[in-house]
């Protein structure tokens, strides 16, 4: 029933996760401040000492076993701005040393770049400075063509199941035919 709810990760990020009985959960460099941390959504008193990463196991068999980190962000400034130069100096002042590590001990983000884990606030954070360390071997998931429509399939599939309207097989069924809706009948076996 959680996961038919408009926040499906409450229960298990909120309530389970930090009373013990869930043991794993998948989660982002902000939930050491924002979910976790002593201002948190749900606070987890030594959060530090007892919430640790790992890296996933191998994506490909033979393979070492990795971290995945997002696309990052950029700034972008409009080309038809009255004020682009300023926008300019914001973006790099932004960017620059002091005002990088503050930016990202705020929104909870390992640093993008070298020369900031030395730097006031962010080197005091070290769930971002180990998930900065993982940067060097991590991976961007990577997604083929199409693959929002077939996440789109499998989320429909799966609130079939979680409603009780569909059981496996016919869950795999209309996954394959919504799938083959989406992307074109000759880029699904059924």
């Amino acid at each position: 029933q959680d996961l038919l709810n408009p926040n499906p990760w409450e229960q298990t990020k909120y309530v389970d996760f930090p009373e013990g009985t869930l043991p794993v959960v998948a989660q982002g460099t902000w939930g050491w401040r924002y979910d976790w941390g002593p201002e948190g959504a749900a606070p987890i008193e030594g959060v530090q000492d007892k919430v640790a990463t790992w890296d996933y196991p191998a994506l490909v068999p033979g393979t070492q076993p990795y971290s995945v980190s997002g696309g990052g962000f950029s700034y972008g400034v409009n080309a038809e701005t009255e004020h682009a130069d300023a926008a300019v100096e914001l973006a790099q002042w932004l960017s620059s040393g002091s005002a990088l590590a503050r930016q990202l001990v705020a929104v909870g983000a390992a640093a993008p770049r070298s020369g900031i884990s030395d730097l006031a606030p962010y080197s005091g954070e070290p769930s971002l400075l180990d998930a900065e360390e993982k940067l060097a071997t991590s991976i961007d998931v990577p997604e083929g063509d199409g693959a929002d429509q077939a996440s789109q399939a499998a989320q429909n599939a799966t609130e079939q199941i979680l409603l009780g309207k569909a059981d496996g097989a016919q869950a795999a069924s209309a996954f394959a035919s919504e799938a083959a809706d989406l992307l074109g009948p000759s880029l699904v076996s059924q």
